[in-house]
């Protein structure tokens, strides 16, 4: 199967404003905070991917600063209908919230 795309978004913090880019084929980027005001757009974002057949989801993480409890809840969710999501590039901070807890063998973190 083929890698699927899910979004990209900024939420408002500071002075970006919501926007939605293309990035590349294989991924795409999560820019900002993921946590409870921007887990929708995420939700809907794994979402589409499922939907639209995706077994592999890529996600590019590296423009991420902080994921609350809200976004593990939402990976945990794509989960149980992905076989896999890769998060490329997260921070530190977000890959010790990742890797503390402990989604399991379908999440994969690539640096």
């Amino acid at each position: 199967m083929t890698s699927e795309t899910i979004g990209r978004f900024a939420r408002r913090i500071g002075n970006l404003r919501p926007t939605l880019f293309e990035h590349r084929p294989a991924a795409r980027d999560v820019t900002g905070e993921i946590d409870l005001p921007s887990c929708a757009e995420f939700r809907d974002a794994l979402n589409e991917a499922v939907e639209s057949g995706a077994r592999d989801i890529k996600v590019d993480f590296k423009h991420v600063t902080f994921m609350g409890s809200t976004g593990i809840r939402e990976l945990v969710r794509a989960l149980q209908a992905a076989e896999r999501i890769t998060l490329l590039s997260p921070s530190s901070i977000v890959r010790r919230v990742v890797e503390t807890a402990h989604v399991g063998k379908g999440l994969v973190i690539v640096d």
